[in-house]
């Protein structure tokens, strides 16, 4: 009988939507709230045209003013009208209203913002506002609820006056956990844990909680809590979602913290690395000439031993020749006016930051920057130094971010006919600013940093103009390879600093600079940045195999230059990164393999470069190896050792053969086997941070912990 009823109501609403316009619209059922402003609200009227759709939404409308119970809508069809009824049960009034479970904030504190009050109508819509203004009162005070609402009695159930009551629960420490962990012992975390079970929540334990996790060193990132709904108690149960560093503070305190065995795989040392290092940015010299200049350079401070400029120039080519010169920056700095030329702060600023005393070269700098003939060497040098106090703690962002602004403007008025060296520090600038937005700063470069493509066009056109006429191509391969430093730092920095329409833009300029500089007198440069910069050129523009031919030309010309194998690589595995497909990346590193190794047989590729190149492809192998291929993935380490102790034996001299072999140890099943490899690479380049860590860590896994301790300490000092 219902199904017939059901059908029946179906089959007479369905000749109702033949009806044209609406006659009538009746309200029923109103008693207490007010009708006419319910009229003249409602989303239907008389003479409108009938839409069933509408009157549903006009149903929904009065429900959703959560001053009812029910309501329902009929509609009877008289020819082409059609009359209306909505009929309604209205909630039931409020006889009081009570707030229960509170113990930290009294109810008189929360009555007076709710809207739900004695002696009206109970509204719907009132309760659920109520809630959120309980639920904020806490937040204010830092802690968190769960407000349930209940009705005695129920108001479907009487039409009598209603007491509404408001039930909190506040909220308690469930189980804390912190996720992921790679090589931390769960456990051993406890006493990082403040936060205690059955504890209330509050927003400042949460605080503290998420900065002693920070501040332990054993995390580069902790997000925010996140907690989970409560249970019947009111427990929620709190995440910390962290990322451990890729080399964590390793101390007497934090080592029953760490499994170190589970450390040596999981930590990130740079097998393969594109780096564009600081000689990369200055005029190249051979050797011999360095060495002219530095004895040129001595010879004046003999024959003038008080005068600043001669002092400085022996710091100069003392540093630029990679010898230690802490003794003639200091003998250049007493000598050195407090007070100068905007050139002579620039170079004073400059000796400062070196010797560490930073607050002297930030005062030194930004005089310097006030100047337009070295503003842009100084805001280049300022980006540097706030940078570094920032890494130190020092609160500097709003500083570097002023910094930003000031040297793009100072880049922008750069005049057409500038120097080599104001184009020098023009690209330093760009490079370095870039960099800086990789970093993680609280520091909004996406506005204030573009790459400024019409300005590196006219950087290009200068140095063309400039050089070509004059015959310098040496000048011309420096500028060239500082612009593609600089479209390399973009393409890293993602679209949000260097928007894709300013990105294709650039990649056009970057070709013309890749035919214009670099390639001019390459075969003769002992320069091997020159070959270096050609491949990644060939990079920038996304022609990997051309890149890859580079490197091969390059290691016949000059065998010892271990970044261009890094370029190498590099085409083979970004692919895995750039576009997560692993599948490529893998097809890849197995054909340049097999080609490598090929052209060493054949003797086609002399040297030890290409047995490092051959080492490092076939540990980026084991590394795009699922973990689960655990015997293709031993073998790829076994190749890259083989290679690895092949190079080191054919160039003992050469770190990055001892860096190189070192971490196919360690990523082997006696990690410890990795100490005499690593006392190498120190020895050769004791200044290299991820060498002391690298072998600290060795210490550690061969058992000797005062010693890897004494060798981590110094990364602190």
């Amino acid at each position: 009988m219902r199904t017939r009823w059901l059908l029946l109501g179906l089959l007479w609403l369905g000749t109702a939507t033949a009806a044209t316009n609406i006659r009538r619209v009746d309200l029923e059922g109103f008693q207490r709230v007010p009708l006419a402003g319910i009229r003249r609200q409602l989303p239907v009227q008389p003479g409108q045209p009938y839409d069933a759709a509408e009157t549903q939404r006009a149903k929904d409308w009065l429900l959703g003013l959560g001053l009812f119970l029910n309501a329902e809508v009929s509609a009877k069809t008289e020819g082409q009208v059609v009359d209306l009824l909505f009929k309604v049960v209205e909630n039931p009034d409020v006889r009081a209203v009570r707030i229960e479970g509170n113990t930290q904030i009294a109810s008189a504190a929360l009555r007076p913002s709710l809207l739900t009050q004695p002696r009206q109508i109970l509204n719907r819509r009132y309760l659920a506002l109520d809630a959120n203004s309980i639920g904020k009162a806490y937040l204010d005070n830092g802690m968190r609820i769960v407000v349930d609402i209940s009705f005695d009695p129920a108001p479907e159930q009487s039409d009598q006056p209603v007491v509404v009551v408001f039930k909190i629960t506040e909220a308690t420490v469930g189980a804390v956990r912190i996720e992921p962990l790679e090589y931390l012992r769960r456990p051993a975390l406890e006493p990082l844990v403040t936060l205690r079970g059955g504890e209330l929540i509050e927003e400042k334990r949460l605080v503290e909680q998420r900065l002693r996790l920070a501040q332990s060193g054993l995390f580069k990132l902790v997000e925010n809590p996140a907690t989970s709904d409560p249970d019947d108690q009111g427990r929620m149960n709190i995440l910390f979602r962290v990322a451990e560093q890729d080399l964590p503070l390793l101390t007497a305190a934090n080592l029953p913290l760490v499994d170190l065995a589970k450390l040596a795989r999981f930590v990130r040392f740079s097998a393969v690395e594109v780096p564009i290092e600081a000689p990369d940015f200055e005029l190249y010299l051979t050797p011999d000439e360095l060495a002219q200049r530095r004895a040129a350079a001595e010879q004046a401070v003999a024959a003038r031993p008080n005068d600043a400029a001669a002092l400085y120039d022996r710091w100069l080519w003392t540093r630029r020749g990679g010898l230690a010169a802490v003794t003639a920056a200091q003998a250049a700095l007493a000598a050195w006016p407090a007070a100068g030329t905007p050139q002579q702060q620039l170079q004073r600023g400059l000796l400062c930051d070196y010797l560490g005393q930073q607050e002297p070269a930030l005062t030194a700098l930004q005089a310097a920057a006030a100047s337009p003939a070295s503003a842009v060497a100084a805001y280049e040098a300022l980006l540097t130094l706030h940078t570094s106090r920032l890494q130190r703690g020092v609160e500097a962002v709003d500083a570097l971010r002023q910094t930003l602004v000031d040297g793009l403007a100072a880049v922008a008025k750069l005049p057409d006919d500038a120097d080599l060296a104001a184009l020098t520090a023009a690209c330093r600038f760009y490079y370095t600013a870039l960099t800086v937005s990789m970093l993680g700063f609280d520091v909004n470069v996406t506005d204030s940093l573009r790459i400024d493509a019409p300005a590196c066009r006219r950087l290009v056109a200068t140095v063309a103009r400039l050089f070509d006429a004059k015959g310098n191509p040496a000048a011309a391969r420096h500028l060239g390879r500082l612009l593609t430093a600089v479209g390399f730092a973009a393409q890293v920095a993602g679209p949000k600093v260097a928007p894709e329409a300013a990105w294709k833009s650039y990649l056009e300029i970057l070709g013309e600079a890749r035919e214009i500089l670099l390639p001019k007198g390459i075969a003769e440069t002992s320069d091997p940045a020159a070959w270096f910069f050609l491949a990644l050129a060939d990079v920038l523009r996304d022609d990997a195999p051309a890149a890859r031919a580079t490197v091969l030309d390059g290691l016949k010309a000059l065998p010892a230059n271990e970044r261009l194998a890094d370029v190498y690589v590099l085409t083979c595995v970004q692919a895995r990164y750039a576009a997560n497909d692993n599948g490529k990346s893998l097809i890849l590193l197995q054909e340049s393999i097999r080609d490598v190794q090929a052209r060493l047989a054949g003797g086609t590729l002399p040297g030890w470069g290409p047995l490092l190149l051959l080492a490092k492809l076939n540990l980026a192998l084991r590394d795009a190896l699922p973990d689960d291929r655990t015997a293709e993935r031993e073998q790829a380490r076994q190749a890259a050792d083989a290679a690895a102790s092949a190079a080191s034996s054919a160039a003992p001299q050469v770190a990055g053969n001892w860096w190189i072999l070192g971490l196919c140890q360690l990523k082997g099943p006696q990690p410890a086997s990795a100490l005499s490899s690593y006392q190498k690479v120190a020895a050769l380049q004791p200044n290299y941070r991820e060498v002391q860590y690298a072998l600290g860590l060795t210490q550690l896994l061969s058992g000797d912990q005062a010693g890897g301790l004494a060798t981590l300490a110094k990364l602190r000092r």
